[in-house]
């Protein structure tokens, strides 16, 4: 990494009155609120279905009607997306009794975290967040692949610097509220004389926060021009008849399934039924073919969205069974600097959007083989976990720019060649991650055997009978599963 990136990334790093883009945090309660309200919907029509009646008893828990509680809400801007979904810009916590909740304050996370973060050595930094991070913290509290861990490291922080228990965490990104918008329509913000739309909120309204009026008047834009934007949408929902709210259910599922919303409890019974909705955020791992990819972005700016990747995957099967990988990964920026601003209190000039700075996770079967790679060896390191080995490297892509990285490796299972052959691929999406092109190959040793079954649609081949295509777009969990006869 160059000098000149380091330098750019400490002086971001130390700015910690600046908030943080997109930190739109009224719009955790917002959430919570429709989730609360789904879950009265679900009670009044009493529905039969195992999936609603688990999203109801996940309701009647986080609304205290078992016992009071309290739950954290976090903000992960996956515009700056980290491994487990974001940085963590604003917390709120809410507390609920019999159906009825109050909001503490909403606050942006520099007024939680201090210098306690740094007398425990129960949490450590990541290695490639030195540079801008002394100790573990509530902010930097999401670098694993699963949210339960995540989930417990910001609760150890905001316990620690608060002194308040929690019960459970519930985590979203602002892709929600762009949902949320397409829904609702555009909100016009008299005060700030802006319309705030699906397509333009997120460069609306970070420019707002990062130099607008509020700024300029010292005044918290997590309770000003965004708490203006979550009061309006709150207000229109909670005008809809209870019955309205049921097209929200589809919705809340595709939230859910896209990984832009997890839940985190401390009650184990609780914590299974989240699991069982797809909500826990959790790796689920196999000896199969597992593939999971994670970016952190650690530049300090918000190039997350406009980084678009691609992924090629070559699956060979060997004559003994085994496989080998072909991973090529491709990543391309697709913006040049965007737009520019002068921090009214810094009088410092930046651009919301520039170069990305990113490091990059792969999550491999346990006992994986790592075979080959075109990143040098002091760009990418492994570890050898029990569930999965990790492999991650640095990728930095400037403007308009594009970079490659290629893996080879062997994985451990080895498929038998008898009269069936079952072969699966488990292709896990980052926890509030962007979706990403997948290009999937399957050879096999020999022509002998004859695909008879598949859950992978549009399946091409070419002149090689021992080979198969398969393209997707990846924005959920995707198994992609192959049965073949042996050919008499």
């Amino acid at each position: 990494m160059n000098k000149q990136i380091k330098s750019e990334i400490k002086r971001k790093s130390v700015r910690q009155s600046m908030p943080v883009i997109l930190a739109i945090a009224s719009c955790i309660l917002l959430i919570f609120v429709i989730v609360l309200r789904l879950g009265a919907l679900l009670e009044g029509l009493q529905e039969k279905t195992q999936k609603a009646n688990l999203y109801k008893e996940i309701y009647q828990s986080l609304a205290g009607y078992n016992t009071p509680q309290r739950t954290l809400l976090i903000l992960a801007n996956n515009a700056e997306i980290r491994t487990g979904g974001g940085f963590v810009g604003t917390v709120g916590l809410i507390r609920t009794n019999k159906g009825k909740f109050s909001l503490d304050p909403l606050v942006g996370v520099y007024q939680i975290d201090s210098d306690k973060n740094c007398t425990t050595s129960q949490y450590t930094v990541p290695e490639y967040l030195k540079i801008i991070a002394s100790c573990a913290s509530l902010r930097d509290s999401g670098n694993a692949l699963d949210f339960p861990t995540n989930a417990k490291q910001a609760l150890y922080f905001y316990q620690l610097n608060t002194s308040q228990s929690v019960d459970n965490v519930v985590q979203v990104t602002p892709n929600v509220l762009d949902m949320l918008l397409e829904r609702l329509g555009p909100v016009y913000l008299k005060e700030y004389d802006l319309t705030v739309t699906k397509e333009n909120f997120r460069d609306t309204v970070q420019l707002e926060v990062e130099s607008g009026k509020d700024k300029v008047d010292k005044k918290d834009p997590k309770s000003g021009v965004l708490g203006s934007l979550a009061n309006q949408l709150i207000g229109r929902l909670l005008t809809k008849d209870v019955y309205e709210l049921k097209d929200y259910v589809p919705l809340l599922d595709q939230i859910v399934s896209q990984k832009q919303l997890v839940i985190y409890s401390s009650d184990k019974t609780l914590e299974k039924k989240i699991a069982q909705v797809g909500a826990s955020g959790e790796i689920n791992h196999t000896d199969d073919n597992y593939f999971i990819m994670a970016e952190a972005n650690y530049a300090g700016n918000k190039s997350s969205p406009y980084i678009k990747n691609q992924v090629h995957m070559n699956q060979t099967i060997q004559n003994d069974g085994s496989s080998i990988i072909d991973l090529t990964i491709t990543s391309r920026h697709t913006s040049d600097y965007r737009i520019p601003y002068v921090d009214p209190n810094t009088k410092l000039n930046a651009w919301i959007v520039g170069p990305d700075l990113n490091n990059v996770t792969l999550g491999l079967p346990a006992k994986t083989q790592l075979l080959g790679a075109s990143v040098v060896n002091d760009q990418y390191k492994l570890e050898q976990g029990t569930d999965l080995l990790l492999l991650s490297y640095t990728r930095h892509i400037n403007t308009l720019g594009e970079t490659t990285a290629s893996f080879q490796y062997k994985i451990p299972t080895k498929y038998l060649f008898r009269d069936r052959l079952v072969i699966n691929s488990f292709i896990q999406k980052q926890i509030g991650g962007w979706p990403y092109e997948l290009q999937y190959s399957l050879t096999l040793p020999s022509d002998n055997y004859k695909l008879v079954a598949t859950n992978a649609s549009s399946v091409k081949r070419t002149d090689d009978k021992n080979t198969l295509y398969y393209s997707a777009t990846i924005n959920i969990d995707t198994i992609l599963s192959f049965i073949y006869e042996k050919q008499q």
